[in-house]
């Protein structure tokens, strides 16, 4: 009896096992069947900087349209004669951008191309860097003196707009490749950031004033003003270039630092020197007391419109700005040369402890 039980639960056991391979393999071949029939979903990832080119291609349009003279009531009107050949600029960056989403939004191109991606994304940078120059060309002819931006603001505004979010695009592809950003650029002080918008507004600022007073009539009264507002712009540029350069130590025969008695100083002559000139400047009938310009019908002068007006208020927002953050640089760099003493204090303790050990 004893023998027959044994047989039988060798026998069990046996077909247990055979039972156990048998669902083991079901398992197996399931599971190769599951991977061969069901493929993994695709994820598709779009251009993280789709609201900066959503924001190019309207603003493009808007600067189209405002230059073409499209009319409501006949759209296939367009007009491109003269000045107005100056639309090339919006539709080129319209066209641009709009292939740019359509390749980032419809998943079919997106599968056959995806523009984020082409050449590890360099492509990308190279048409950002194009529409920044395109752009600052297109600002350049629209807004100089005269030109064909005051006769409508939409083309004024529109243009500088687009220039705008073409630079902060390009910061964004920079910043995300990890070669530089307007971050990185200007942390070093409080006080940078208003050093270089003070530097763009007084080169605006020079160069209109020296371009609207091509157009002027130099029997007018008001010549006199002509050296003093581009001084007012040239000035500014030298200060603001010395104070930038001094903020990164390429001056080596300056000692000035950021939060310093020298910045404050220069800052406070700066902020009156732009409101010297806001109030000289924009007055009734002045050079740049509009946008469009001014247009006299009763003798007095007549100026053309130009970026002066903007650029004066820019300038002179800049220069207290640098007054109003000269505290926090001042104890940003008492934090830094803190934190530089500390740090030699402590390499100077481990240099004297290893000449310890080696005695």
């Amino acid at each position: 009896m004893s023998g027959s039980n044994d047989n039988n639960t060798e026998s069990n056991v046996r077909d247990g096992d055979a039972e156990s391979n048998v669902n083991e393999s079901n398992i197996e071949s399931n599971v190769k069947g599951g991977e061969n029939t069901n493929s993994a979903p695709i994820v598709i990832v779009y251009n993280k900087k789709w609201n900066g080119y959503l924001g190019i291609m309207l603003s493009s349009l808007v600067n189209f349209t405002s230059i073409a003279q499209i009319s409501v009531d006949d759209i296939s009107n367009i007009s491109l004669r003269g000045e107005n050949v100056m639309a090339i600029f919006g539709a080129v960056s319209f066209i641009i951008t709009l292939l740019i989403l359509a390749f980032d939004r419809i998943h079919v191109l997106q599968k056959k191309v995806d523009f984020k991606e082409v050449f590890d994304g360099k492509l990308e940078g190279i048409v950002l860097l194009s529409l920044v120059i395109w752009w600052v060309v297109g600002v350049g002819l629209m807004t100089r003196a005269g030109g064909i931006a005051y006769g409508v603001l939409n083309t004024y505004f529109s243009c500088w707009y687009t220039l705008g979010l073409s630079v902060w695009t390009l910061n964004q592809w920079s910043e995300a490749k990890d070669i530089i950003s307007i971050h990185e650029l200007v942390r070093l002080s409080e006080t940078l950031p208003f050093w270089y918008i003070l530097l763009i507004a007084s080169v605006v600022e020079m160069g209109s004033a020296a371009d609207a007073f091509n157009h002027y009539d130099s029997t007018l009264k008001n010549h006199a003003k002509k050296g003093y507002s581009v001084a007012v712009g040239a000035v500014s540029t030298v200060i603001a270039i010395i104070a930038i350069l001094a903020h990164y130590k390429l001056i080596c025969c300056c000692k000035t630092i950021p939060g310093g008695t020298t910045e404050i100083t220069v800052g406070i002559v700066l902020a009156v020197w732009w409101i010297l000139a806001v109030s000289v400047l924009t007055t009734d009938e002045s050079i740049a007391s509009t946008i469009q310009g001014v247009h006299s019908c009763n003798g007095n002068a007549s100026f053309p419109g130009s970026n002066l007006y903007l650029s004066l208020w820019l300038g002179l927002f800049a220069s207290l700005r640098v007054c109003l953050r000269w505290k926090a640089a001042q104890a940003m760099g008492y934090m830094h040369t803190v934190t530089v003493q500390r740090i030699d204090r402590i390499e100077k303790g481990k240099q004297k402890s290893n000449i310890d050990d080696d005695e």
